[in-house]
């Protein structure tokens, strides 16, 4: 219980963070990413968001009697602007103070500096101090983390530096400082990004080694909205004697008829399946004197926020209308993977120089064919399953770097990583 209380508090006042921004495109360390709709930055007078999040509060799940249980609650704070200022995490159900995170702006509501506090013999305590650089165009360049030295001054000991694509975040490297006071690169951590745009695959790479962490996230055909989410570690695998990347949380998403995350659903991996072991629960007010996008008939209009879920549950679409006189939640992609399910398949060794298998977790027969595909999705090598349990690909002709590995069946499809050294 106290493994799965302190993955869920880790998991979501990281997340946090990032969260209430996006149109800036934010660093991600191994919890930290701006993943849900549960916060955004609002820079007209009339947008589709029409509330702000309250609260969280955090079950863990109890499978002897399938109930769950409330183990924390945070609490959010606002600036006028809108702008997230502080989280503060309360244990439950005896409400003792655990954690603050709290948030600093520059004039373009860009986060500048965020500072972590204990709750320690009755006091807050520091513990940790963030600090981001921007460019000219809001984008940001730099992380830096300080915690306390051994003389209690706060010190710089790791930094991130971001690499764009445009106005798209596609690595940066994190470098970390060692005891003889000097920094050293340490990892890159690559964003991958779909046909339309969206975070798919975000992945840990050491410098010259093996993918160590892996995050892929799944979209909704319809809503294009996130609906599942799942994290692997490298770990050792004792049944083929490699370091694998191993499954460890999946998470499924709800939204409200506003569109904002309503609850999300934890699992973790054991016994080499999935177990329920927690959620979290998401609580909102309605933004006062703010005007919302509607789309009515064709036609957008700008209406009350209180006047919003009326609007929606009469058939209109949050969001303006574009082109089509359709609301912007109805452009669907086509050949969505959400109907998969982690964990086909195990692909070992990774890295790999000359040869790789991949080992199926379930009945081969559910799948076709598969490929190898470049970074940037152009199929390199393709291959037919044949009901095969294992199979090897060669691999020695290929230049060394990072690869996909795409499984696919008339019902489901998943992808990998594969680095070729």
């Amino acid at each position: 219980m106290k493994k799965i209380l302190s993955s869920i508090i880790s998991f979501y006042f990281a997340t946090a963070v990032n969260a209430q921004r996006t149109d800036v495109y934010m660093p991600d360390t191994f919890e930290n990413e701006k993943s849900n709709q549960a916060f955004s930055h609002f820079t007209h007078n009339c947008d589709s968001k029409a509330e702000l999040a309250d609260s969280v509060i955090n079950f863990i799940y109890n499978s002897e009697n399938g109930e769950f249980y409330p183990v924390e609650v945070r609490k959010y704070t606002y600036d006028l602007r809108n702008n997230l200022t502080e989280i503060h995490l309360i244990s439950l159900p005896d409400r003792t103070n655990i954690l603050r995170q709290v948030f600093e702006y520059d004039a373009f509501n860009n986060i500048t500096s965020y500072t972590n506090y204990l709750w320690i013999n009755s006091n807050w305590e520091k513990n940790l101090i963030v600090r981001k650089t921007y460019s000219s165009e809001n984008k940001i360049l730099t992380e830096v983390f300080y915690n306390r030295d051994a003389e209690g001054n706060f010190t710089p000991y790791m930094r991130h530096f971001c690499n764009y694509d445009g106005n798209r975040i596609v690595n940066y490297l994190r470098q970390i400082k060692n005891s003889e006071g000097q920094w050293y690169n340490f990892s890159y951590h690559y964003y991958i990004y779909d046909n339309y745009g969206r975070l798919s695959v975000l992945y840990g790479q050491y410098i010259n080694g093996p993918v160590f962490w892996e995050r892929t996230s799944v979209y909704d055909d319809f809503t294009n909205r996130l609906s599942q989410r799942y994290l692997r570690q490298l770990k050792f695998n004792p049944e083929i004697k490699q370091n694998v990347l191993t499954n460890i949380t999946f998470e499924v998403y709800s939204y409200n008829i506003y569109g904002d995350v309503s609850d999300i659903l934890y699992h973790g991996w054991s016994d080499n399946r999935w177990e329920v072991n927690g959620k979290a629960v998401f609580y909102y007010s309605l933004l006062k004197n703010k005007k919302v996008s509607i789309c009515h008939n064709g036609n957008t209009l700008c209406v009350d926020a209180h006047a919003v879920k009326a609007h929606l549950e009469h058939g209109d679409k949050l969001g303006p209308c574009v082109q089509n006189n359709e609301s912007m939640t109805t452009n669907k992609p086509a050949n969505s993977d959400n109907s998969r399910l982690p964990s086909t398949f195990t692909l070992y060794p990774n890295p790999a120089k000359n040869y790789v298998t991949v080992k199926f977790n379930e009945d081969p027969s559910l799948f076709e064919y598969g490929m190898i595909l470049s970074k940037d999705g152009k199929t390199i090598v393709s291959f037919n399953i044949d009901c095969r349990n294992e199979i090897n690909l060669n691999i020695g002709n290929l230049r060394e770097g990072t690869y996909i590995i795409k499984i696919i069946g008339s019902e489901k499809t998943e992808t990998q990583l594969m680095i070729k050294k």
